[in-house]
Parts: structure tokens; C-alpha cells; sequence
């Protein structure tokens, strides 16, 4: 369900108005939270959230203003939403990791864990161009620029994930000195997973 409902915000989100991409994401952003929160047991930080609110406002206010195919400094705005989306994807992703991990009482050292975050939010970006294909074979939807449109978009996330993984180990370092050790829920305090 959760596939199905990112899928269907992303491939038509160029489409659609402003507000309402707004509404969809909220619901998604909240829907997620429930989730972790009264499923699993966890509660993301807001940062986290904001990070992922803010990576799909970029895209809605680059298409609301029809930033498109215009240049902000030395680089297209495409480019520079790829590095921006990408990059605030992947806090979240090295938090989930990092929660899930100390649920099960690993140990993951700080390096490791970026590293398999970025291959992680990598892999989601990766994901997201396969949406963007769908839409224009399937779809009629206009979005690749070329041949060499999927390729480059890759190239700008790869950027900007590395560089929020640059930003975010430092982050987690000092997160992990202040927080307390995990503890597993017992059997009875888990919520019921049938």
C-alpha cells in the first residue's frame, strides 16, 4: 500500500495543483508516522519529516512556478531539484536504518550506516526516474528531456546525497552520545503484528 501511494503521488505530481499535491503529501507524510509510530514503535524526529516535506515541496514549487528548463545560477533548476530532493531524502533513510538496527540491537558503526543509506536513497531515486519513464510511456506525461535526461538526474542525486550524508554522519554521531540504549518492546508490550 505504502509503494502504491508514493507511485501514484510522484508520477502525476507535475499535473497537479500546488494545494493539492500539498494535501496528498501531508496524508502520505502522516500516514507514515502513524505507522512507525503506533505500528513499530517509533517516532520520527520532525527534522526527519520536514526533511521529506520539504524534498516533495521542491519539486511542487519548481512545477508551480515553472522553474523547468530555467537556469538558477550555474546549473537548470532540474538540476539543482535533483540535489535538493535527493539530499533531504536521505535523513530519513539513515534514521529508519538507524532505528531499525538498534531495535534489533546491532550495532552499526556511523560510516557504515551512511554508506548504506546512500546506496539506500540512491536506490529510491532510481525508483523515482523508473516513475517518470512509466508516466511518459504509459501516461503521455512529458518529463524526459532527452536521452541523457535519466542519467544526468542520477548523476545530480548521487550529489546531493552524498553531500547530505557528508552532513548527516557528524549528525548522528552526537545524536548517539546523547540518546539512551534501545530497548526491544517484550512480547507483550509489542503490538500485534498478525
Amino acid at each position: 500500500m505504502g509503494l502504491a501511494g508514493v507511485t501514484t503521488l510522484l508520477i502525476r505530481l507535475p499535473y497537479r495543483p500546488p494545494v493539492q499535491n500539498a494535501i496528498y503529501t501531508g496524508v502520505l507524510l502522516l500516514s507514515a508516522y502513524a505507522y512507525l509510530r503506533f505500528r513499530c514503535g517509533l517516532i520520527p524526529p520532525l527534522v526527519v519529516v520536514f526533511c521529506l516535506a520539504l524534498s516533495v515541496a521542491t519539486d511542487v514549487f519548481g512545477n508551480a512556478f515553472e522553474l523547468y528548463g530555467t537556469r538558477v545560477g550555474p546549473i537548470e533548476f532540474d538540476d539543482l531539484a535533483h540535489v535538493v530532493t535527493a539530499g533531504l531524502t536521505l535523513p530519513a533513510v539513515m534514521w529508519l536504518l538507524d532505528e531499525v538496527t538498534r531495535l534489533r540491537r546491532q550495532t552499526v558503526s556511523v560510516p557504515l550506516l551512511a554508506a548504506l543509506s546512500t546506496t539506500a536513497t540512491f536506490s529510491l531515486s532510481a525508483y523515482y526516474e523508473i516513475v517518470e519513464l512509466w508516466d511518459e510511456l504509459f501516461l503521455g506525461g512529458e518529463r524526459l528531456w532527452g536521452a541523457r535526461d535519466t542519467p544526468a538526474d542520477l548523476q545530480w542525486n548521487l550529489l546531493g546525497i552524498v553531500l547530505a550524508a557528508l552532513v548527516s554522519a557528524p549528525v548522528f554521531v552526537r545524536a548517539r552520545a546523547r540518546r539512551k540504549p534501545a530497548t526491544r518492546p517484550s512480547a507483550s508490550e509489542s503490538p500485534d503484528r498478525g
